[in-house]
């Protein structure tokens, strides 16, 4: 829906489309009165194409629509409007984050005081900041759902004491439940070094359904 909002506000003529054709693209941003389609199709370029942008940024912000497709649509749009800003990368950041293995690793935060926990939370920074761009991209992915690390954003560690070696994840509030017990630490097994961990944590990031808490 989004990206249709904006791949129809780029054209310079509507004449050709009829209110039925119309309104899928821009009917909930429509403003009431309804303007008659005559009125429309005269003035788009003068009145009605920054009038149907001020409404779609209000219907944003009245739902609460602040989300990942509202930004790329956003973004893609800016893209077309100012083909200069495919060369910035900095609004690529914006749009779509960043997998950055360092600024990953330094989102990760614990701030319970189990000192077995604080512990795999340091082996994960260490392999986030040293692994391959594909597995950070497949780690924040697991962690959020979302392709990139937004501006400012924290992933967060809380410890769950569970015999389950793999990691779980609560997508919508970028928090990773971290297993501990004395089945998987101290001894030999699943946690009991950091090679052990990482295959953990690698099993849990490749299987989708660990992704569910």
């Amino acid at each position: 829906g989004f990206r249709l909002f904006f791949e129809f506000i780029h054209l310079d003529d509507i004449s050709g489309f009829d209110e039925y054709a119309i309104d899928p693209y821009v009917g909930v941003y429509l403003p009431e009165p309804t303007p008659e389609i005559d009125d429309l199709k005269a003035n788009w370029q003068s009145e009605w194409k920054e009038k149907l942008t001020l409404g779609f940024f209000k219907f944003l912000e009245k739902t609460g629509h602040y989300n990942l497709d509202a930004l790329h649509a956003i973004g893609h749009a800016m893209y077309r409007e100012s083909p200069r800003f495919l060369n910035d990368n900095r609004l690529t950041e914006r749009v779509q984050g960043v997998i950055d293995p360092k600024a990953v690793s330094s989102a990760i935060t614990y701030t319970g005081g189990n000192a077995v926990v604080q512990k795999k939370v340091k082996w994960l920074r260490d392999w986030v900041k040293n692994t391959t761009p594909e597995n950070v991209r497949q780690f924040l992915e697991f962690v959020s759902g979302a392709a990139g690390l937004p501006p400012g954003q924290k992933i967060k560690i809380n410890h769950n004491g569970t015999d389950l070696k793999y990691l779980k994840s609560a997508a919508c509030f970028w928090t990773v439940n971290m297993p501990f017990s004395d089945k998987l630490d101290g001894v030999a097994g699943a946690h009991a070094t950091k090679s052990e961990f990482i295959d953990c944590v690698l099993e849990s990031i490749k299987n989708v359904a660990f992704g569910k808490d």
